[in-house]
């Protein structure tokens, strides 16, 4: 499942901060336990709407219902994908590098096998975590698994337009 598509995109740059390294559970009489000290801390993406329609509102709401709070889903972060470098010929790319196709298609991939990119470019798969190949180098589609860290919040303002902040946790 992946994270609707909505008629507007929320306010760029997005708020992007580490979540808690601290594992909590009401199943061990709410004592919190710490990670192990390298474990990856997860980001959590604050995206605000500041116009948003009932239609989109009404989507969104719609999908926060149907994942049930603890569901992952997938999402593309479009501001991301726009400000990743071009893709180059002949380069020589390395694991973690990231880039979008030079005819922007609102994704951005991660160099997963690296190696040297082709003398042309190669269609890039569109569809979440999967994989194009590359002269030598393999991309792999860079969405972010993720679940709705706390419920969507939303307010009226002047004209009947709606001002919506959601904030999302990688899985």
């Amino acid at each position: 499942m992946s994270y609707p598509t909505l008629t507007m995109k929320p306010v760029y740059p997005l708020s992007v901060t580490l979540g808690d390294n601290v594992i909590s559970s009401s199943k061990d009489a709410g004592y919190r336990h710490k990670r192990a000290r390298f474990t990856r801390m997860p980001k959590i993406f604050e995206l605000n709407y500041v116009a948003m329609s009932h239609e989109d509102l009404q989507l969104l709401l719609n999908h926060y219902n149907s994942v049930s709070g603890a569901s992952s889903f997938f999402w593309v972060n479009d501001g991301e994908a726009a400000e990743a470098p071009k893709r180059l010929s002949n380069h020589a790319y390395v694991s973690g590098d990231i880039i979008r196709p030079v005819v922007y298609d609102g994704h951005s991939y991660k160099c997963t096998t690296a190696g040297t990119s082709g003398s042309s470019s190669p269609t890039f798969v569109t569809t979440e975590n999967q994989t194009t190949s590359d002269g030598t180098v393999t991309w792999t589609e860079n969405s972010y698994t993720v679940t709705y860290a706390e419920p969507i919040t939303w307010k009226y303002v002047e004209g009947g337009l709606i001002e919506v902040t959601v904030k999302l946790e990688e899985v």
